[in-house]
């Protein structure tokens, strides 16, 4: 962590590493276990709020790899998002959960795609 607060933002380099967690957000229907989450990024630079260089998240219902970034809100509560993201689902209802929302799987749960919209609301692309 190399962490500053410019006008009570913080800026600076991040460097994450979580083991058996899970992750929960308002547009997922169930919440996602992980046994590793590993992620670099730089809080306060290039005029978003997060440039994301990785992030791998390892468990028993996906794996995922992802870089992008979280941008300064346009509008408050609105955080744009640009992510690309390799997925791989390893579980069924999950699987289908997604394939019913309209994204694109192949035969053994893997997709490439990009995330946008904001964080509050995002959008696969």
């Amino acid at each position: 962590v190399d962490l500053q607060l410019r006008e009570g933002v913080p800026s600076g380099q991040l460097s994450l590493a979580a083991r058996d967690g899970s992750i929960r957000h308002a547009a997922l229907p169930v919440a996602i276990p992980f046994s590793r989450l590993d992620a670099r990024l730089d809080l306060g630079s290039e005029g978003a709020v997060a440039v994301i260089h990785s992030l791998a998240l390892a468990g028993p219902m996906l794996e995922l790899d992802a870089k992008g970034s979280l941008g300064q809100p346009a509008q408050l509560g609105l955080h744009p998002l640009d992510l690309a993201l390799d997925l791989r689902v390893q579980n069924p209802l999950l699987l289908g959960l997604l394939q019913g929302a309209g994204v694109p799987l192949a035969a053994d749960g893997t997709t490439s795609l990009r995330l946008g919209g904001s964080l509050e609301a995002p959008q696969v692309r």
